[in-house]
C-alpha cells in the first residue's frame, strides 16, 4: 500500500524504483494531482516505474473518513486496476463488514473522485449508523455525470486539466 502526499509521490517512487526487481501489486492510496504536470497519480506511478508494473498499479479513494471509521462506522472505498482478476482478489482481501471494498476498471475515474461507489454502501449493514459517510457518498453520486465527463476528457485530452483551472 502507497500512500505519501501527493506533492512528493513521483520523488519517493523515483527512490523507491530500483528496489523494485520483478512486477508486484501495488496499490496507491495517494489522493491528488500532481502540481507541475496535473497528472493523476497513476499518471505519475507509469512514468516513474517500469512498464512491467503498469498492469499491477491499483488505486483505492472514495469519501471515507478515518474518525468515522476508527469508532466503527462503515467506510466504502472504491479499487481500481487494469487487471481485474487482481483488482477483485484486493477486494476480497480487504473487505470486512464495515469496510467495504468495490472493485473497478475505471482508474481515472475512481481517482477523481470514487465515481463508482453505489450511493449508499455503507447502509448494506444494518444497525451500523452511517455518519458523514451517507452525506459524501450522496454528493458524489449527485455529482457522478460530472466527474465522468472530468474523466473522459482527462482520457481525450492530458492538458485539459490545466485549462480548466487556469
Amino acid at each position: 500500500l502507497f500512500a505519501v502526499p501527493s506533492h512528493r509521490t513521483r520523488s519517493v517512487l523515483h527512490q523507491l524504483a530500483p528496489y523494485i526487481s520483478e512486477p508486484i501489486p501495488f496499490v496507491c492510496a495517494t489522493k491528488g494531482i500532481e502540481e507541475t504536470t496535473a497528472k493523476l497519480m497513476t499518471q505519475v506511478m507509469e512514468d516513474e516505474l517500469s512498464p512491467a508494473m503498469h498492469r499491477f498499479l491499483m488505486v483505492l479513494s472514495g469519501p471515507s473518513f478515518a474518525s468515522e471509521f476508527s469508532i466503527g462506522k462503515p467506510a466504502a472505498l472504491c479499487l481500481a486496476g487494469s487487471d481485474e482478476q487482481l483488482v477483485r482478489q484486493f477486494q476480497n482481501a480487504l473487505m470486512t463488514p464495515v469496510f467495504r471494498v468495490y472493485a473497478d476498471t475505471d482508474v481515472i475515474g475512481v481517482q477523481l473522485g470514487g465515481a463508482s461507489l453505489p450511493r449508499h454502501p455503507a447502509a448494506l449493514d444494518d444497525g451500523v449508523a452511517v455518519g458523514e459517510l451517507h452525506q459524501a457518498l450522496d454528493v458524489l453520486v449527485d455529482h457522478q455525470d460530472g466527474l465522468a465527463r472530468a474523466a473522459q476528457a482527462l482520457e481525450d485530452d492530458a492538458e485539459w486539466l490545466e485549462r480548466q483551472c487556469a
